[in-house]
């Protein structure tokens, strides 16, 4: 009986990590695109003054 417990422990704690390592990459993505969004529309600014 122990041992079952011992293991459903493990397997909750694995998971919760991996969940944890997945949204980080979640919101670093999110983050990169944020920016990269910004850079795209400061370019398309600055081309409508210079045009």
């Amino acid at each position: 009986m122990m041992i079952i417990i011992v293991l459903l422990s493990i397997a909750c704690i694995v998971l919760l990590y991996y969940n944890y390592r997945l949204i980080n990459e979640v919101e670093t993505m999110k983050y990169n695109l944020i920016r990269a969004n910004k850079a795209v529309s400061k370019a398309v600014e600055q081309g409508y003054k210079v045009y």
